[in-house]
Formats: structure tokens, C-alpha cells, sequence
């Protein structure tokens, strides 16, 4: 299942209807979505406008418009959807452009049905982490302090790597020196 909620919705808007009839064939073997289809960026806009989506996949060369400037208008309705930039170009001028212009990714043709399910599924975790992240009720007191949270770390990688400070050290991507100086601290140097 490429994403986390039981039903997402996804526009594509992509004038060539094979590569989208076979990108929502693809997301049905996939998951459960709701896919809709456009052809022109105009229609694309107004049934964006129309109703909620999770996700747009977004070709930039359309014949009624460019895509950076649909891209734009997504982001200023909706800034919760996530939007995959899909073109034939395959310069990175243009994929850091699609970036810029606020593209959670970006998927040159021909698309690879790899690229596809992970570009797809991080967009859709990504939309789904922040709506669970707002539902949720925080109690500041719960929040561990920083200190407590790097000691048992540190100590769980001693522990793992059997007393070897070195080997801890490497795993954590710290200097020994720092393991040492930070148990000085804590009053628990054992060298």
C-alpha cells in the first residue's frame, strides 16, 4: 500500500491520457485511490479548486499553460497537497526549478514504476504525518530533557557494542573523546 490513509485522493493533470491512464493503473494495483484525471491545466485547476486532493501529479509541459505557474496557484489554495512535477526534460536545471516552485518531487518520463511508488508514498506520508502531527494533543511535560535522551544513547551504544567505546563512538558518528568527556559529565567515566 503506497500510502497510510484508506482512500487518497490524486489529480493528475497530464495531457498525454496513456501516461495517466497507466499512472492511476498503477496507483489502483497500489493502494486505494481516488484518482482523477485532467487533461488541461485549466481543468486541472478548477477541479483542484473544486475539491480536496492529497496529491497532484503535475506534467509542466501542458498545451493551455506551464506547469510552474499551476504549481504556484496549488501551493497558494492548498499548501497541505504535495505536488510531484512529472516532465520529459530531464535537466536538473529544471527539477531544482520545480523544487523552487514548491514541488515535493520531481519524476522525469519515461517514469519508472519505482521512482513512481516512492515518490508517491513519501508525498502521501508526508500529507499524512502533518494531519496526525495537528491532531495531536502535546503535553509539554512529557517532553524529555535533550540531556537524558543523548545519555541513554550514548550508553545504549556502549551497551550494544559491547563496552567498546571506539565501535559506539563510530556507530553514532561522534569522537570517542566525546563519549568520555560527556560520561566526566555524568560522573560514570569508565574508560
Amino acid at each position: 500500500m503506497l500510502g497510510e490513509k484508506m482512500t487518497n485522493k490524486i489529480l493528475i493533470i497530464e495531457d498525454d491520457i496513456a501516461i495517466a491512464e497507466t499512472i492511476k493503473a498503477y496507483l489502483s494495483k497500489h493502494g486505494t485511490f481516488a484518482v482523477t484525471i485532467k487533461k488541461m491545466g485549466s481543468d486541472g485547476l478548477k477541479t483542484f479548486e473544486n475539491e480536496d486532493f492529497d496529491l497532484v501529479l503535475l506534467d509542466l509541459n501542458l498545451p493551455d499553460q506551464y506547469g510552474f505557474s499551476i504549481l504556484t496557484k496549488i501551493n497558494t489554495l492548498n499548501p497541505k497537497c504535495k505536488v510531484i512535477v512529472i516532465t520529459g526534460e530531464t535537466s536538473t536545471t529544471i527539477a531544482v526549478e520545480a523544487i523552487k516552485h514548491g514541488a515535493y518531487d520531481f519524476v522525469s518520463k519515461p517514469i519508472s514504476s519505482a521512482r513512481l511508488n516512492i515518490c508517491v508514498r513519501n508525498a502521501l506520508n508526508h500529507v499524512h504525518t502533518i494531519e496526525t502531527n495537528k491532531e495531536k494533543k502535546y503535553d509539554l511535560n512529557s517532553i524529555r530533557p535533550l540531556k537524558i535522551c543523548e545519555k541513554e544513547t550514548i550508553e545504549l551504544a556502549i551497551q550494544i557494542c559491547g563496552g567498546n567505546i571506539s565501535e559506539a563512538a563510530k556507530r553514532l558518528d561522534i569522537n570517542p573523546a566525546t563519549i568520555h568527556r560527556k560520561r566526566k559529565q555524568w560522573g560514570e567515566n569508565k574508560n
